[in-house]
């Protein structure tokens, strides 16, 4: 396949992301403006999360009778006929309407969300060879990097400029165009829904999940991921808040310069990726294990550091380590599972990273609570470390598939 089909698949992708934020900050301004309570705007992220681990679940069972193109199109085409439904029923609503319809709209919406990312990765080698797979990814990575740090710093401002609703129409013509990109996309004829041996229910949804538990090199980099995801709670807002308030004895607006920084570092980690993608394919495990150690040191740094420009400055750092092993997993994960278990391995691992991220962030703010910011970035590193460390006496079996692809 071409690069005009890849290129397809990124700009598809590319103007959903940004929608995807535009909504994010519109429902987040609309449903504050209606209840005036954080609780109820809280329950919108709450409800993404769950119905997004429910669709990596359940995601199998799609898998095993349509194909990865049918999927993604499928699921953009209906989160855009969603948020028109959405768009027009948020119109209508004030201070005294019922919150039930508007939540299921958000919950809907996840739900086809949740199917997207895992189709889309799965895609990828389907669409670029092997040895163009790192590059692949790198730009992939970068591109959504950057548009989640303009689309972050334009929809506060288009919100307050326009009102919600109005972006939110913004957000369906970007839906539309990004559903009209993926109609393009022609993958090869091999790659189809497999009408024989189609396997039960069961073993659909549990056929993912045990090639990760029997597979001890990809057992070995999920539980990595499964660690760093629980330490990757202190960078949710509560608690970084905290962090900017009680270590640098800065203001709210030091929050957003480190998110700011920290985007930054990861588009920097992503152009990295892109050109020094022939020497990285050469030394992936080193740069797995190097970039989880690196990453653990960083947050230790963070966390010990007082002054503000040094915290950006590390801010910044954490970008480049931490895309270069993420995109280094993410290019074994590619070439190593096999073409029809790939979609499933990666819904398996989406869903694992949905339910961490809300375990991490309910136990991560309970440590900062009783035992203080520091603590908590402490028990965050051990968990790094921990990871590192097990990567690092694993490293002969993860070595086993770093030659098998190569």
């Amino acid at each position: 396949m071409g690069k005009k089909q890849f290129g397809f698949l990124v700009a598809g992708q590319s103007l959903a992301n940004i929608g995807d934020v535009f909504y994010i900050v519109s429902m987040i301004t609309l449903v504050y403006t209606i209840t005036g309570t954080a609780v109820y705007t809280a329950m919108f992220p709450a409800l993404r999360c769950l119905a997004q681990f429910t669709s990596g679940i359940l995601a199998p069972l799609l898998l095993d009778r349509f194909r990865l193109r049918s999927i993604i199109i499928a699921s953009q085409l209906g989160q855009t006929i969603l948020l028109l439904g959405l768009t027009v029923y948020s119109a209508q609503i004030d201070a005294h309407s019922p919150l039930y319809g508007l939540y299921g709209f958000i919950i809907l919406m996840a739900l086809l969300d949740g199917w997207t990312t895992p189709a889309r990765n799965a895609m990828i080698p389907l669409l670029v060879e092997k040895d163009q797979l790192m590059r692949a990814n790198g730009l992939m990575s970068t591109v959504d990097q950057s548009v989640q740090m303009a689309g972050w710093a334009m929809g506060g401002v288009l919100v307050a400029w326009l009102g919600g609703t109005t972006v939110l129409w913004l957000t369906f013509a970007m839906f539309s165009l990004s559903a009209l990109s993926l109609f393009f996309i022609r993958l090869p004829k091999s790659e189809r829904s497999q009408e024989k041996n189609r396997p039960g229910i069961r073993d659909s949804l549990k056929e993912g999940w045990s090639y990760i538990w029997t597979m001890k090199p990809i057992r070995i980099l999920t539980t990595m991921d499964f660690l760093e995801g629980i330490a990757g709670g202190v960078w949710m807002a509560a608690i970084l808040l905290v962090y900017v308030n009680e270590v640098l004895h800065q203001g709210e607006q030091w929050w957003g310069f480190i998110n700011a920084s920290y985007f930054l570092g990861t588009i920097a980690g992503g152009v990295i990726v892109i050109a020094l993608a022939n020497q990285l394919n050469r030394r992936l495990l080193v740069t797995v294990i190097g970039g989880t150690l690196c990453t653990g040191l960083l947050t230790l740094c963070f966390i010990y550091v007082s002054v503000p420009v040094w915290a950006l400055v590390i801010s910044a750092l954490f970008g480049p380590v931490y895309q270069l092993q993420a995109i280094a997993k993410q290019t074994l994960y590619q070439r190593v599972v096999p073409t029809n278990l790939l979609p499933k391995v990666l819904s398996a691992q989406a869903a694992l990273a949905y339910i961490t991220f809300g375990f991490s962030a309910i136990g991560l703010s309970y440590v900062s609570d009783h035992f203080g910011i520091r603590a908590t970035y402490d028990v965050a590193a051990a968990l790094i470390f921990t990871g590192a460390a097990l990567g690092w006496f694993c490293r002969s079996a993860i070595r086993t598939i770093t030659q098998v692809e190569s």
